[in-house]
């Protein structure tokens, strides 16, 4: 019959502090890592603009041509050569467009940036609690090593002593092993983790928490949606400026050098075209463009706010399922504290062995991980929440 020994395990409520007192961080050292990861990702962008010139006043290059008219009877006739420059000149409504298309498309230059910091914020939250989930997975096994060792140096003592069987010392350095096998493996995720957050933000170390604002944002915020719509006030932008350009106010200059036999003559003349009417027509094939363009985006805007829907509704009811999960793992964890002390209580009467405490140590302290587990879960569904409304940090 294998004998009781006395053993003083380390309770974890006296490591581990509740992680709802360390979230202070300042929304600023969030809005740094993001800065830097942005930074980083335009630093390696292959592609380049090129810089081009703009019009502010031609609608089209200006174009010259060059007339030659030969006599075939110098008695009566004239060598003409004529040259004429002609302009096409942007109209006031097309100034209007034009500066239109400029405010639209910067809205939508920062859109896109907002995607992109979206993007980033969602890498760096994803990568942020993975690593926390997984630092507190490490300091419960380090805590359950630490609880084997020190049973084992007893242990080995009182088998020293015939006090104890060789079967409960190999019972522990098994289990003992298991553990080493298991934090090893954590610590290799862990430095995965560390260097990816080093790289991505710039930053050697993680801070506590990142802080999450409190927002309700609705869909139609979504940086996403945003973009689509955009896209289509741009389309029907460029639909107006094609319609436009069929009505520029064009200006001719031209010289004309005319040779005959009574002399010769230079003559320089001005022409004017201004259309009488806005012309808002398209022709069928730009018309069938942009119908077809019109049903592709509110196809895509539609699905995109139903899937934005979709994930939010799904991100809000986890985010209340871990609040409920919380509390309860909270007691729990409150309760294996006692049930601890009481399983001592039966080691030392000799009541369960070896094998069995070290079971019930274990089961114990995986409720108090599970609680510390939690915790960090429903600060990890808040930001998913957030990164679902198209909330950055």
């Amino acid at each position: 019959m294998e004998l009781m020994m006395s053993f003083t395990r380390i309770k974890a409520p006296k490591i581990f502090v509740s992680l709802s007192a360390l979230f202070f961080l300042n929304n600023a050292f969030a809005n740094d890592l993001v800065d830097y990861a942005r930074s980083n990702i335009l630093e390696h962008d292959p592609t380049t603009l090129q810089t081009f010139n703009t019009r502010s006043w031609l609608a089209e290059p200006i174009t010259a041509s060059i007339m030659r008219w030969q006599t075939q009877d110098n008695a009566i006739g004239s060598d003409e050569t004529e040259l004429l420059f002609e302009f096409a000149f942007l109209t006031p409504k097309q100034h209007e467009l034009l500066q239109s298309s400029k405010q639209l498309s910067h809205q939508y230059h920062v859109v896109q940036q907002q995607q992109v910091d979206l993007w980033i914020s969602g890498t760096i939250r994803q990568l942020f609690w993975e690593t926390q989930q997984a630092e507190v997975e490490q300091r419960f096994i380090k805590h359950t090593i630490d609880a084997l060792n020190k049973m084992l140096a007893t242990v080995e003592l009182q088998v020293q002593q015939k006090q104890s069987p060789k079967y409960a010392q190999l019972i522990i350095e098994q289990r003992l092993n298991s553990y080493n096998v298991e934090l090893n493996k954590k610590q290799v995720e862990l430095q995965h983790f560390y260097r990816l957050w080093q790289q991505y933000t710039g930053q050697a170390q993680l801070p506590d928490t990142l802080e999450e604002p409190n927002s309700d944002s609705s869909n139609l915020t979504h940086p996403s949606v945003q973009a689509i719509e955009l896209q289509w006030q741009l389309a029907l932008l460029n639909a107006e400026n094609n319609a436009a350009s069929q009505s520029n106010w064009r200006v001719t200059a031209g010289v004309k050098d005319i040779r005959s036999v009574a002399g010769t003559e230079t003559q320089l003349g001005v022409g004017l075209a201004i259309p009488l009417t806005f012309s808002r027509t398209l022709s069928s094939l730009d018309l069938d463009a942009l119908q077809r363009e019109q049903s592709d985006i509110n196809t895509r805007l539609k699905t995109t706010v139903i899937d934005i829907q979709t994930r939010i509704a799904q991100r809000r009811s986890q985010y209340q399922q871990l609040q409920q999960q919380v509390e309860l793992a909270k007691q729990n964890a409150s309760i294996s504290s006692q049930a601890l002390d009481e399983l001592d209580a039966l080691y030392r009467q000799h009541q369960i062995d070896t094998k069995m405490y070290i079971e019930r140590l274990i089961e114990q302290l995986n409720y108090q991980k599970f609680f510390q587990l939690t915790q960090v879960q429903l600060q990890m569904a808040k930001a998913q929440l957030n990164q679902a409304q198209g909330v950055s940090l």
